[in-house]
């Protein structure tokens, strides 16, 4: 076995030879998915599938299984890569050519200006929960506990050891605490009554408008498709968390840390290839059994979530036709917890609400800040000059700032359909290359039992057919209406 020689592959710094690393046990390792959820439980659940279901009844609500399924064979192809590799995924699409690698980022800078959104409207939720600060108005109120959430969450970036440690953390509790608040308004007699209903118009489909569609709510139907799930860059964010959690071949890559309470950690560019011997082989299936794993964990966590907090919609809010709307997008879904534990709970609703969305926000903003650092890190050489932390807190400051300006622009609802948009379409440009990746680059240097079986590559392939067709329409239905 030659362990000596790298292996050049697309225009970037050869892959160097390594052993598969041992994988350890399911429980210590499971965190990645749960990240993963509790990013993808904001808006689309929070916000949009609610609105959805209060305006349009049954008339959608057959798509959100098929959108989160499609996002479980996403996420699995942008792991497979980094577990092979030890590459994150942003490094993958450079080593296709700098064109692409441009491409990708452009959508991705574009898509992150508006981030702040999901800070904005957990201040919504707060500005409701205190009434503070006094006379002041609900956009003012909203805006102080977004940019003061904003700042809490930085502190702590800045501060702790190794960042991912803390967003693992910090997901974890609020995942725990809205479940439970969640289950405690599902096990309800009124909402129970409501499930022989329900369940049927989940899986019954519409292959028609509903009489009453507004055509204004097209942005919403397509972000809702899209976060069904994390959706989009969001999507990729996961390479990155594996990443950290030394899954894999990433096992050999150091961890982004505080300036402040951390040593700098060696980060390579390149990754890593391996040959074909019963040991690796071995040791890879198993680390395919964990993505496999802590990818179910995620997706099935993320839908567990979504189809109650539908429920709970169609129970309370769509009798009473309660649109989430405005500086009351995060407020009028307290009815869920108020209608099992009366004032308090929707007091208590409000606190998770803005958990829910602030949290979202500094996961976001993290796992951005590390794809901007790697993109420059990847395609420029005068980047490498400075460390990955270097670039991450750069870009962290920089999008910090930029969101900031960004969330006093337009209400917050307005601003996270701009970036549901964006990440639907980047979907139906990356997958292509996910594909690319890891069934034709892939296999020319790893040993044959790492290629993905047939199944998978059929299920990517309709995932991209899925989000190319939306994409497409949805250009077609907002630029060119009426053809």
């Amino acid at each position: 076995m030659n362990l000596t020689a790298s292996r050049p592959v697309g225009r970037l710094v050869p892959w160097q030879p390594a052993l598969v690393p041992a994988c350890g046990s399911l429980l210590t390792l499971i965190g990645p998915g749960l990240v993963w959820a509790s990013l993808s439980q904001s808006s689309g659940e929070l916000i949009w599938w609610p609105y959805l279901t209060v305006k349009y009844g049954d008339a959608f609500l057959w798509l959100i299984l098929p959108s989160l399924m499609l996002q479980f064979f996403v996420n699995q192809e942008i792991g497979r890569y980094t577990l092979t590799t030890g590459e994150t995924i942003l490094t993958g699409f450079a080593r296709l050519g700098r064109g692409y690698a441009f491409l990708i980022w452009a959508l991705l800078f574009a898509t992150s200006l508006w981030l702040g959104s999901y800070a904005l409207a957990g201040g919504t939720a707060l500005a409701s929960l205190t009434g503070f600060p006094p006379h002041w108005t609900p956009q003012q109120q909203s805006l102080f506990w977004g940019y003061l959430t904003m700042f809490i969450f930085l502190l702590g970036l800045l501060f702790s050891g190794v960042l991912y440690q803390l967003l693992e953390n910090l997901m974890r509790v609020v995942l725990a605490v809205t479940f439970l608040g969640i289950f405690f308004s599902v096990i309800q007699p009124q909402v129970l009554a409501e499930v022989g209903k329900f369940l049927p118009a989940l899986v019954t489909p519409h292959l028609s408008w509903p009489a009453n569609w507004d055509p204004r709510d097209l942005d919403a139907l397509v972000t809702g498709i899209a976060y069904a799930g994390a959706g989009g860059f969001f999507n990729l964010m996961y390479s990155y968390w594996l990443s950290e959690k030394n899954v894999g071949l990433a096992a050999y890559v150091g961890h982004v840390t505080s300036p402040i309470a951390g040593k700098a950690e060696p980060i390579p560019l390149s990754g890593f290839y391996f040959e074909d011997t019963a040991v690796n082989e071995s040791r890879y299936r198993q680390w395919l059994r964990f993505l496999s794993w802590d990818n179910g964990i995620g997706v099935g966590l993320t839908g567990l979530t979504l189809v109650l907090l539908v429920l709970l919609s169609w129970t309370w809010l769509m009798p009473l036709g309660t649109v989430p709307a405005g500086w009351q997008i995060a407020v009028v879904q307290a009815e869920f917890f108020r209608s099992s534990m009366g004032f308090v709970g929707g007091l208590i609703f409000l606190f998770a609400a803005a958990m829910f969305l602030s949290d979202t926000w500094v996961g976001a903003v993290d796992a951005t800040a590390r794809m901007h650092g790697n993109f420059f890190l990847a395609n420029f050489t005068w980047a490498r000059r400075w460390h990955y932390r270097t670039w991450y807190y750069v870009c962290l400051g920089l999008l910090i700032l930029l969101t900031a300006a960004t969330m006093t622009a337009w209400q917050p609802g307005q601003l996270l359909l701009v970036g549901g948009v964006l990440n639907l379409i980047s979907m139906a440009l990356y997958i292509p290359a996910l594909i690319y990746l890891n069934y034709v680059l892939l296999p020319r240097t790893f040993p044959a039992w790492t290629r993905p079986g047939r199944g998978w590559l059929v299920a990517i392939t309709l995932a991209e057919l899925f989000y190319l067709f939306l994409a497409v329409g949805y250009l077609f239905g907002r630029f060119w209406p009426g053809h």
